[in-house]
């Protein structure tokens, strides 16, 4: 075997790993890739889940406290219920739903369950584009199958059909 064959396998040798070393490197920015998406959905799912414990935990509650003024309007509201000879239940039904209307920890605790429920949904419009960016095993391996497709083809194929086609100009360009 002559010098410019060793040449010419030595190049070819020299392009297949090179091709091989970028389909791994290729390999690696999308492992390195997923695992950022990853860690970044387990982080936002644990902080979804917190937040819908606290505003269920806020919604459960139902103890609530008046203030003084709010509480002398409460009684004296009773007692017209009292002079109007309205039930028990009744009279219940009307301290529920006053201290539902009235109570300033259910306004607080309505305002901070509201601000709970936007960042909950911030959080998951973040979860959702997190989830597009992260890769399963199948789609990583079409895109590889795909590269090394498009590699090989431009290593092979299509260095071969430009080789023939210069030759072929060279050699028509010769005079014999």
């Amino acid at each position: 075997m002559n010098i410019t064959s060793k040449k010419i396998i030595a190049k070819e040798i020299i392009y297949f790993f090179s091709v091989i070393a970028l389909l791994l490197f290729f390999w690696l920015i999308i492992e390195i890739r997923n695992f950022y998406s990853e860690e970044k959905i387990k982080t936002i799912s644990y902080e979804i889940s917190i937040i819908q414990l606290q505003i269920d935990k806020n919604q459960k509650k139902t103890n609530f406290y008046l203030k003084p003024e709010k509480m002398k309007i409460l009684i004296n509201g009773l007692i017209e219920l009292d002079k109007n000879g309205s039930s028990d239940d009744e009279m219940r039904a009307y301290v529920s739903d006053f201290k539902s209307k009235f109570s300033e920890e259910k306004i607080e605790l309505l305002k901070k369950t509201k601000i709970l429920e936007k960042k909950k949904n911030i959080l998951s419009n973040k979860l959702y584009s997190s989830q597009k960016y992260f890769l399963s095993n199948e789609e990583k391996n079409r895109n590889l199958l795909i590269l090394s497709a498009i590699l090989f083809s431009l290593l092979y194929p299509i260095r071969l059909v430009f080789k023939l086609i210069k030759w072929s100009l060279l050699t028509l360009k010769k005079k014999e």
